[in-house]
């Protein structure tokens, strides 16, 4: 008996093996271990850090005086948002 649930085991695992290669193509096969691979995840707003880093960079431009730190930031947001084709407004 253990024989044959075995045999439908693997009868239905090649079953749908079968259905998978059809689905899928050769050339991209599902990952049996990620189920995020191929998935290429893209940020849809800029991340704090990179607005950080940039009003950082046009301050350094701007001869790092003070008094401008908000404007800076206005920038880089607006900056990375136009580079990302992002439509979130500033904050």
């Amino acid at each position: 008996m253990i024989i044959n649930e075995n045999k439908s085991k693997q009868a239905e695992q090649a079953d749908l093996d079968d259905a998978l290669d059809d689905t899928f193509p050769a050339s991209d096969p599902p990952s049996q271990t990620d189920p995020t691979h191929g998935v290429h995840s893209v940020p849809t707003f800029p991340t704090e850090d990179a607005v950080r880093q940039r009003a950082y960079e046009l301050w350094e431009k701007a001869g790092s005086g003070h008094g401008n730190h908000e404007e800076h930031w206005a920038q880089a947001l607006s900056e990375i948002q136009a580079e990302m084709g992002s439509t979130i407004p500033a904050e």
